[in-house]
């Protein structure tokens, strides 16, 4: 069939959507390989009409009957669903072939739970994926690449700002899965190659670069999505120092990592020498760090679903190594050859499944004010408390009026930083309301605290509790 997006009407028609999926699904999450899950959930479908059908077919992948089929699949017949790599036809039940996975506005083909052996698995929505997407920076770009693309999410979900999208995996049946879900979406600019990292584009320059790539830290180098078969956090350490010279200035590229604490090493540091010499600014935000026994447990019973136990081969690899953590989170750089490069490395604890990815642009913006302002500046500006800025306080009443214990400020959208201010931090955010200049702020202050007032404004502008008005 020609026109390959003509499969993806008829799913739409039939109401195939995350949110409809989840409505008749109910809250808890479809965790394919259990078998009681299994058949809840298709006890589930069974209620949901055409769309339940569908999800029978495509996500529990326990299948339904031939003139059931038809009919959800209709007009295009079983045999043209077959023919396409969607379906396969036993006997008087019909199951598909692959899972379609929902995000946004994108049905995405994967590999089924029996795949979970092979080495060359593509694997479907995780949570790592869903992150990587909300922390992806969303800006009409000319050039866009999504490096090791699994699936496909990554480049599917840039196409629609995106002159051109390319993505590349080392795996060649990830290769096909991505082309195959680019034409199921009628993503007509997104070109999919095979090779190992930058090989398929050398020489190319993007505007953004996003990455979620397979970044595991363990003795193993079997599994293509998991394993990236070099030592140790190789992987993230060489993306971090290729990725600048495949980027336009002004571009960024954005990487979900691991990385390890080794024993008398500090982990920043390990980091910071990956960025010397890149001409980027980089973003560090850690989202979890773990022990060795937690970190192999984890993934362990992630990835290989009870088949096999190498529990203490692995532990004892972490041990040869001289690893007592490894950390986990997001890294943004930001190309930027004129003048000194920033860092920043702090703390990160996604609470919602909210994209954030105008606040990490944002966070750029705000460092490079606070890096780029004087104190005469700053006393000139205006600034004012960030959309979602919310203040908790613990006051106790004591000789006949209210004291302030305890103040902490969060943001409740975007990036949820939150902190502890002093009575003085307080009264200085308060003071800050988009009318007065932080001078006009500064002048119900001793001036010998001006100093620390300059220091708490900036560490409030940077962290994007304050804005410039």
């Amino acid at each position: 069939m020609d026109d390959f997006g003509l499969f993806r009407d008829v799913l739409d028609r039939g109401g195939y959507s995350a949110s409809n999926i989840a409505m008749i699904l109910g809250p808890n999450e479809f965790l394919p390989g259990d078998p009681v899950n299994t058949r809840f959930f298709h006890y589930r479908a069974g209620l949901g009409g055409t769309t339940g059908t569908l999800i029978r077919i495509f996500l529990t992948h326990t299948g339904t009957g031939v003139e059931e089929a038809r009919q959800a699949l209709a007009p295009i017949p079983l045999e043209d669903w077959a023919a396409a790599g969607f379906l396969e036809l036993s006997g008087d039940t019909v199951r598909g072939r692959i899972r379609l996975h929902t995000a946004s506005d994108v049905i995405l083909a994967v590999d089924p739970a029996e795949a979970a052996s092979r080495p060359d698995q593509v694997m479907g929505l995780t949570q790592a994926s869903l992150l990587a997407a909300n922390f992806t920076l969303r800006r009409p770009v000319n050039r866009f690449l999504d490096l090791g693309t699994g699936n496909g999410i990554q480049a599917l979900l840039a196409s629609p700002q995106a002159r051109q999208v390319f993505a590349t995996d080392v795996s060649p049946r990830a290769v096909e899965f991505a082309r195959f879900n680019a034409r199921l979406n009628r993503r007509t600019n997104v070109r999919c190659l095979a090779g190992g990292l930058f090989e398929p584009v050398r020489g190319q320059l993007f505007d953004q670069i996003v990455s979620n790539p397979p970044f595991f830290i363990s003795p193993d180098s079997r599994l293509l999505y998991r394993d990236s078969g070099m030592r140790l956090d190789g992987m993230v350490r060489q993306i971090i120092g290729e990725a600048p010279g495949y980027l336009n200035e002004g571009g960024y590229c954005q990487l979900l990592a691991n990385w390890v604490h080794l024993k008398g090493e500090d982990w920043k540091q390990r980091i910071l020498s990956w960025q010397e010499g890149t001409g980027c600014d980089l973003w560090v935000l850690r989202t979890e760090v773990l022990d060795p026994a937690t970190y192999a447990r984890n993934w362990i019973n992630e990835t290989t679903g009870g088949a096999e136990n190498p529990f203490d081969e692995w532990l004892r690899f972490y041990e040869q190594e001289n690893i007592e953590a490894i950390g986990s989170g997001m890294i943004a750089m930001r190309k930027k050859t004129g003048g000194a490069n920033w860092h920043r490395i702090e703390e990160f604890t996604p609470v919602s499944p909210a994209p954030f990815g105008e606040a990490v642009e944002q966070g750029f913006r705000l460092t490079d004010y606070v890096n780029g302002t004087s104190d005469a500046e700053l006393s000139r500006a205006v600034l004012q408390g960030a959309p979602g800025l919310t203040l908790n306080q613990h006051a106790r009443f004591d000789a006949g009026r209210w004291l302030t214990e305890a103040a902490e400020i969060r943001l409740t959208s975007g990036i949820p930083f939150r902190a502890q201010l002093d009575q003085n931090s307080l009264r200085l955010l308060t003071g800050c309301d988009g009318r007065k200049t932080f001078g006009e702020v500064l002048s119900g202050f001793p001036q010998n605290a001006w100093p620390s007032c300059f220091q708490v404004a900036r560490s409030l502008v940077w962290r994007g509790f304050l804005l410039p008005a």
